[in-house]
């Protein structure tokens, strides 16, 4: 009798600050089949008796045809039948499982967690354990239940020797995450070091199969001196403006150095995510440049219409330099053939920002340029 295993799987994963699923992914539930007692159910067709025959695999394989036709809810029914009709079937931890994997999908992520729970009690010690803790965390991250997330993950990684790699790097880099959007930036930034810090460190030792966890906290890492950036603000005295601009192209610059050594690590679905970002750090700059504080000094009509012509014209090298990071993005994601929220994104702020270019092009050339213009390509 074989032994029951899951499917690893990536997932394309949420926003930039929103959870991210463990590499089992909710749309690809535990699939095996193994032989299992029969049960014969007569029921009565007509004046006639018509017997069925099923066992645990026959009931398992139609919930996971269910799940992956959509229909979470009518798999979930027929879960609970294999748990309830052959409790001592070797299909039980990845039922219950998979049964979690259900909730999830319906977003009754309080009931998934405590599936989650029972199946770290029923089987302690096991890899449907270890899998269990890992999504009752997602779970509880998803419940805005942070501190037991953390607590978690913790868990996960006090049993040492128990875990590989991977394991332990997705356990480090959850924690920070997890302090990240709790706003404890500080903490946030030593665990996502320590996590970063670890890879680099176990890659000389082993191979890591999948890169994902080492590109998420390096991603969350660069998102730290993000938001930093966008958190700067500009007034009118002209010393505070030179000096908020020093520091906020400071943490601009740790920004999309740290962006860059995401698509370094090589993860696909994270790599999209900084390309996007890195463009949109420009677009952010040339945003809140323009919806800076007019100087008090213009004191007139004219004089602000002037201070926004040039201003504008000054800066618009950022809106071209950010078409330009997104246009290399989409062609990248387009050679390795992925497809995710992030390019989605992506596709819209590149037309939006290109409409914004044409629209200064018209400008320059008068009402009767071609309306079809776009804006030039950047070397």
């Amino acid at each position: 009798m074989r032994a029951w295993t899951l499917l690893l799987v990536l997932a394309c994963g949420c926003g930039p600050r929103g959870p991210t699923m463990h590499p089992v992914d909710p749309t690809k539930p535990i699939d095996k089949v193994v032989m299992e007692p029969m049960v014969l159910e007569a029921k009565k067709v007509g004046d006639s008796f018509e017997v069925v025959a099923y066992d645990a695999a026959l009931l398992f394989d139609e919930a996971f045809a269910l799940y992956q036709e959509g229909q979470s809810a009518e798999a979930a029914g027929i879960y609970e039948r294999v748990l309830e009709e052959f409790p001592a079937t070797e299909l039980g931890p990845p039922a219950k499982f998979n049964l979690g994997l259900c909730m999830e999908k319906q977003g009754e992520l309080d009931d998934a967690a405590s599936i989650y729970d029972e199946l770290i009690d029923d089987y302690p010690g096991t890899e449907a354990s270890l899998h269990a803790m890992f999504r009752r965390g997602y779970c509880l991250e998803g419940l805005s239940l942070y501190d037991e997330a953390i607590s978690q993950y913790e868990e996960i990684l006090a049993m040492g020797d128990v875990l590989d790699g991977e394991d332990t790097l997705e356990a480090m880099s959850r924690i920070g995450h997890v302090l990240m959007l709790e706003g404890k930036d500080a903490e946030a930034l030593d665990a996502l070091t320590m996590a970063i810090q670890y890879y680099v460190t176990q890659s000389e030792l082993e191979r890591f199969e999948n890169a994902y966890y080492a590109a998420q906290a390096q991603y969350d890492l660069a998102e730290l001196a993000r938001m930093a950036f966008e958190a700067v603000t500009f007034g009118t005295d002209e010393a505070e403006i030179r000096e908020a601009l020093d520091i906020k192209l400071g943490h601009m610059v740790e920004a999309s150095d740290a962006y860059v050594q995401v698509i370094k690590i090589g993860n696909y679905y994270w790599a999209a995510a900084s390309g996007y970002q890195v463009g949109q750090l420009l677009r952010t700059l040339f945003d809140h440049m323009m919806a800076a504080p007019v100087p008090p000094e213009l004191d007139t009509e004219e004089l602000v219409e002037t201070y926004y012509d040039y201003l504008h014209e000054y800066i618009r090298p950022l809106l071209e330099r950010a078409v330009s990071i997104w246009e290399k993005t989409l062609l990248m994601a387009e050679r390795v053939d992925i497809d995710c929220e992030w390019v989605k994104i992506l596709e819209e702020k590149l037309a939006e920002t290109r409409g914004m270019l044409a629209q200064d092009l018209l400008g320059e050339g008068g009402e009767d340029q071609d309306q079809e213009m776009v804006a030039p390509e950047v070397p």
